[in-house]
C-alpha cells in the first residue's frame, strides 16, 4: 500500500516539475512522517531530473521543525534533503507532516498560453492599492484575471496555463466582486496587509482571538476608517478583513469580523 502511494506521489511531483518554469518553486508536502512517502519520493525525483532542481530551506521563523532525513533503512538520500522540514506533533501542537521546497533552476520551459487579458480589471487592483496605502510598486509583475467566478484574481504577468488542463481558477483571489461595495479577500489581506499604510486595524492578542472567533470588535481610541473595509493585522502579519460598522453611542468603533467561517470551525 505504501509503495503504491509513493509511486503515485513520485508521478505527481514529476509532473509538477515538468509544469514548473525555471525560477519557479514547488512545495511538496504530506501529512505523514514516513520517509518512504517523503524524502524517498523527493530523492527519486531529484535523480530523475539531474541538475534541474535545488532543495531550498523549508523553515518559518518561530515554527519548530526537524531537518529531513538523509538516510533510511540502509538507503542514502541527497544530502540537501536535510533542508526539508519534518514536523512532529509535540513541536507545535499540530499533526505530523513533511514539506520540501524545490526550485527549478534549469530545464525546458513548459508549453502553455499566457493568461488572456479578457476580463482583466487592473483599475480595481490600482484602487485597492490606493485604498490601503500600498506603494506604487506593490503590484509590479501582477495582472488581474477573471475566470468567470465571483472573484477577481491577481496572477503573475508571465504565468502560463498548461495545455489540456481544465482550469477552475488561477492566481490569488483578491477582490470579491459579488459584494457591494466589492470586498477585499482574506487572501489579499494575508499577502498585502503587512505593507499597507492606510485603513488597517492592528489588534492585540485579545482582539485577535475575538476576530478569529468571528465576534464583533468594539475598539476605542481608533479613528473611524474612511473605507468600508479594513485589513486586520497582528504583530505586523496580515490576518484578514473586517467590515467597518461605524462609531457607536459610547464612542467606540465597531468592526465585523470577516474571518472565513470554515477557518473558525463554523
Amino acid at each position: 500500500m505504501r509503495e503504491r502511494l509513493a509511486a503515485r506521489q513520485r508521478r505527481l511531483l514529476a509532473r509538477a516539475v515538468r509544469l514548473a518554469r525555471v525560477g519557479g518553486r514547488i512545495v511538496y508536502s504530506t501529512c505523514t512522517v514516513a520517509p518512504e512517502e517523503n524524502e524517498a519520493v523527493v530523492d527519486a525525483v531529484l535523480r530523475a531530473f539531474p541538475g534541474q532542481l535545488a532543495v531550498r530551506p523549508a523553515r518559518l521563523p518561530g515554527f519548530e521543525c526537524s531537518p529531513g532525513v538523509t538516510e533510511w533503512a540502509g538507503a542514502g538520500f541527497d544530502p540537501s534533503l536535510a533542508g526539508a522540514a519534518r514536523v512532529w506533533p509535540h513541536q507545535n501542537d499540530t499533526g505530523g507532516f513533511f514539506a520540501a521546497v524545490l526550485e527549478k533552476v534549469d530545464g525546458p520551459e513548459p508549453d502553455g498560453a499566457l493568461i488572456s487579458p479578457e476580463g482583466a480589471d487592473d483599475a480595481a487592483l490600482d484602487a485597492l492599492g490606493r485604498t490601503f496605502g500600498l506603494g506604487g510598486n506593490a503590484f509590479d509583475g501582477v495582472i488581474t484575471h477573471r475566470g468567470g467566478g465571483r472573484y477577481l484574481s491577481a496572477v503573475s504577468a508571465d504565468h502560463r496555463l498548461p495545455p489540456g488542463l481544465a482550469t477552475q481558477t488561477t492566481g490569488l483571489p483578491v477582490l470579491g466582486t459579488q459584494a457591494r461595495p466589492p470586498k477585499p479577500t482574506t487572501a489579499f489581506a494575508l499577502a498585502w496587509a503587512p505593507a499597507a499604510q492606510a485603513n488597517i486595524l492592528d489588534v492585540d492578542e485579545e482582539g485577535l482571538a475575538e476576530y478569529i472567533a468571528r465576534r464583533p470588535l468594539y475598539l476605542d481610541r481608533v479613528e473611524l476608517p474612511e473605507a468600508p473595509y479594513v485589513l486586520v493585522r497582528h504583530g505586523g502579519h496580515g490576518i484578514g478583513v473586517a467590515h467597518v460598522r461605524g462609531r457607536q453611542a459610547d464612542g467606540r468603533v465597531a468592526f465585523a469580523s470577516l474571518h472565513p467561517k470554515a477557518w473558525a470551525g463554523r
